[in-house]
């Protein structure tokens, strides 16, 4: 069984994926990372992608595992052209501090977006891509 949710929102141009908390381990780290790739690779249309980290219990090793493998990766999500931008759902310092160091030249100089709450997060893709529609 899989420790992540991932799902193309209805009424929103976001991929959402959830964290549950058991997720961590190479086998996890390596199905999520494929399925992601897989979702972008399946839209019809742009889409942001968010992490929603609320109920994740992970290691810190678990999080740089992941966002080297989802990230950094030859096929990534970030580098599809339908991926728009990257947020983040947590109220942890860590996934904060995280999601700060991503916006670095080690990581490629992700910027991502993060967000204490879905609605938050969601408000904003939506602003976001009705900038974009103009």
């Amino acid at each position: 069984m899989a420790n992540y949710v991932i799902e193309c929102l209805l009424d929103s141009p976001v991929v959402m994926v959830t964290y549950q908390p058991g997720y961590g381990g190479d086998e996890d780290i390596a199905a999520f990372a494929d399925a992601v790739i897989d979702v972008f690779e399946n839209l019809d249309y742009k889409a942001y992608l968010m992490f929603n980290m609320s109920s994740a219990k992970l290691s810190f090793n678990d999080i740089m595992q992941s966002a080297q493998r989802i990230l950094r990766s030859e096929n990534s999500p970030i580098k599809h052209p339908n991926f728009i931008a990257l947020g983040m759902i947590t109220d942890s310092k860590m996934f904060r501090t995280v999601a700060k160091g991503l916006n670095s030249a080690a990581f490629g100089n992700i910027k991502v977006q993060v967000f204490a709450t879905r609605d938050e997060a969601l408000a904003w893709a939506r602003m976001e891509n009705a900038k974009r529609s103009g």
